[in-house]
């Protein structure tokens, strides 16, 4: 099943077949294919929400950026040095309003912070360095 918003007319509720035309011509099985729902969806359908996140530091302290794997800006959060990993899901999960439990963090570098400990520090999770905050 699909859900799809936008204008048909702009081609933006088209979602193509899972099987390839070759794999339709010789009946194979259709490759493993994702489609990453709208933000919407996710909310009310419990989706596993994934977002990458950026880490900058200035002089009023370090402040964590997170974007859509669409490139689009969720939410920016401020770090404490002391906040655990779970406060600062917990910042974003409110912020971008989707359940903490449904939401996933990517490094730029492509590393899932999941699993993690509740007690894990976001400063070491994030890898900000010492001198940042």
């Amino acid at each position: 099943h699909a859900i799809a918003f936008g204008q048909r007319s702009e081609g933006q509720c088209n979602i193509p077949n899972r099987k390839t035309w070759a794999e339709s011509l010789t009946f194979s099985r259709a490759a493993l294919k994702c489609y990453v729902s709208d933000a919407r969806v996710a909310r009310s359908t419990g989706e596993i929400r994934v977002l990458q996140v950026f880490v900058s530091t200035s002089r009023t302290g370090v402040s964590v950026t997170c974007l859509s794997l669409a490139g689009e800006d969720m939410a920016t959060v401020k770090v404490h040095e002391g906040d655990s990993m779970r406060v600062v899901l917990g910042k974003i999960a409110e912020a971008v309003a989707v359940p903490q439990e449904c939401l996933r963090l990517v490094t730029p570098d492509g590393t899932l912070l999941y699993p993690m400990p509740d007690s894990t520090l976001a400063i070491n999770a994030l890898q900000v360095g010492v001198g940042e905050l």
